[in-house]
């Protein structure tokens, strides 16, 4: 094994030594086409983490129960396997952890005439969740500069402006740990900003 290789590189590495059909017989598939089918999109996966959780089930195996056999058909050592189990427990915490965050742009909207529904459809112009896999495992300062440039890029590309909503003002991120950050239109951290009522647009049935 090769420094910094990660599991499914070995797993590939071990699988190019051998037949891999004859690999999904010794892993228990009656029917080598559905073994198969099922190797080729764990390797097509994007990562290990993508194919734990993806869901995946042949009616033999799980993904996790997949990649447990496969691991054990080609005698890879057992501690690769845990580890990489540990891994994908610790980043299935880290996904979860910012499940609460979001940016919500300011725009100091006061409603006038317009529909409640038209409203309650372009709220998700002004509520903004974060791509979770950009801020797993970041350092909250890491976190800051990534909304900052995030804020930066969003009010030029939306000219200042949000339909229906009016001019941005802000933008209040609110972070994993519930704390609040205000950022102004340029992406800089604002010190001891006011307090800033979020009103949002909701219908149900």
């Amino acid at each position: 094994m090769k420094k910094g290789q990660s599991m499914r590189q070995i797993i590939k590495t071990e699988l190019d030594k051998t037949s891999t059909i004859e690999v999904v017989l010794k892993m228990g598939y009656q029917k080598a086409e559905k073994g198969l089918k099922t190797m080729n999109a764990f390797l097509k996966s994007k990562s290990m983490y993508d194919w734990l959780s993806s869901g995946h089930y042949d009616l033999k195996y799980t993904a996790e129960q997949f990649v447990e056999k496969l691991c054990s058909t080609l005698d890879l050592a057992p501690n690769l396997l845990n580890d990489e189990l540990a891994n994908y427990e610790k980043t299935v915490k880290e996904y979860q952890k910012w499940e609460e965050a979001y940016i919500f742009v300011n725009t100091n909207f006061k409603r006038q005439s317009q529909p409640i529904f038209a409203l309650a459809l372009m709220e998700n112009y002004r509520l903004i969740f974060p791509n979770e896999e950009k801020l797993i495992f970041k350092s909250d300062k890491e976190v800051l500069a990534i909304i900052s440039d995030f804020v930066s890029s969003h009010y030029q590309s939306n000219k200042g402006e949000l339909k229906m909503w009016g001019k941005i003002d802000n933008y209040i991120y609110h972070h994993c740990d519930s704390k609040t950050y205000t950022f102004d239109i340029k992406g800089k951290l604002l010190k001891d900003a006011p307090g800033i009522s979020e009103d949002h647009a909701t219908i149900s049935l």
